[in-house]
């Protein structure tokens, strides 16, 4: 039996929801939410609901306990929490020992935070000492995979696995394709996360703020009300009615109808993130740019697809950066290649089956 642990219900772990319940036999699953706030509306059927637990409930935690103590079950960690759960966490070595860390980026970032405060410091106290007992570590970016190895001296084997895209290919092929238009549409990052470096991002863009362009900003999660309320302060400031903050929640298929209407979108990430987002706007033929000095920047071009250094930026005029008239097959074919169900079913048959075993 295979425990699934996630954080908080999010985008992405209902579209995993929904994917195991057409691929996989449920019989061999637990699906188990934390304490985390709620980023999404959890969707999913009768049967997935009847195969998940909540721990915000007194019987939701009795079950969770009744079911890591049995010695037949493996639990997979997807986010490792950064908070107080860790300690209990540190306590159980022979539960970590047997389980998979399934990354997904924040929670490998976290050693960024450690000296905010004497709470963060405790956080990575545990971490330095969990991260290492887990035997393996699944994510996409492998690069990822090797940071965590070396950051915390973990000899765990890697094994990849991709979470299917809350905006699926259904929803960017039968998206009908943005009418031409005169103004550069610039989508800047992917959420209110302060590691977008947004007000860094803005003050990039702010020479180019005379000419003819229209900067999208994602804000509608991530990020505290304050920060949120700073970028959205600086981005009018800089672009006047050129900034068009997006503080609400937009359903998939709308949001693919966005990330159509897109010329260049600039990730401007100190960590890895925003891979939906990225491999969406790879697949529409976007010129995309990222940071060169994380994973997700090494990873892509390892891969052989045209994505574009956020540091030269600063030495470009506006009609290099505006100059969206090329953009390789490769970026198109890689991620059909995998996105597919049959692709992320493979790797996640892959990891699962060994520890069904």
């Amino acid at each position: 039996m295979i425990i699934h642990l996630f954080t908080t219900v999010t985008s992405y772990s209902t579209a995993f929801l929904q994917f195991m319940e057409r691929t996989s036999s449920l019989n061999d699953h637990w699906f188990v939410f934390g304490f985390g706030r709620s980023g999404a509306k959890n969707t999913v059927s009768p049967l997935v609901k009847s195969r998940t637990i909540s721990l915000k409930t007194l019987p939701g935690i009795i079950q969770f306990f009744s079911l890591i103590y049995k010695n037949n079950h493996r639990l997979f960690f997807h986010y490792l929490p950064y908070d107080p759960t860790l300690f209990f966490w540190l306590f159980n070595h022979k539960i970590i020992s047997k389980s998979v860390w399934i990354l997904w980026g924040a929670d490998l970032y976290g050693y960024q935070r450690k000296n905010e405060s004497l709470r963060t410091r405790m956080y990575e106290f545990c971490r330095k000492r969990i991260i290492p007992w887990f035997p393996e570590i699944a994510c996409f970016v492998k690069e990822d995979a090797e940071l965590a190895k070396q950051i915390y001296s973990s000899g765990a084997k890697y094994q990849q696995i991709l979470y299917p895209l809350p905006v699926n290919l259904d929803h960017l092929r039968n998206t009908k394709n943005a009418e031409p238009s005169e103004v550069l549409h610039i989508l800047a990052g992917n959420s209110a996360d302060p590691f977008n470096q947004h007000l860094d991002l803005l003050d990039k863009l702010a020479r180019f703020a005379d000419q003819d362009i229209l900067v999208h900003c994602p804000l509608s999660y991530g990020g505290s009300a304050g920060y949120v309320s700073q970028v959205i302060a600086r981005g009018n400031q800089l672009f006047g009615n050129k900034f068009v903050p997006l503080t609400t929640v937009i359903q998939p298929q709308e949001y693919a109808g966005l990330l159509n209407k897109i010329h260049i979108a600039v990730m401007n990430h100190s960590r890895q993130q925003g891979l939906g987002n990225i491999l969406s706007l790879l697949y529409m033929r976007k010129k995309i740019y990222i940071r060169s000095d994380i994973t997700s920047f090494s990873f892509f071009k390892r891969n052989n697809c045209v994505v574009f250094d956020v540091f030269e930026l600063e030495s470009q005029s506006f009609e290099q950066f505006s100059d969206v008239g090329f953009i390789s097959d490769r970026n198109v074919q890689f991620v059909e290649e995998i996105v597919s169900d049959e692709f992320i079913a493979g790797n996640w048959k892959a990891l699962i089956n060994k520890h069904l075993k």
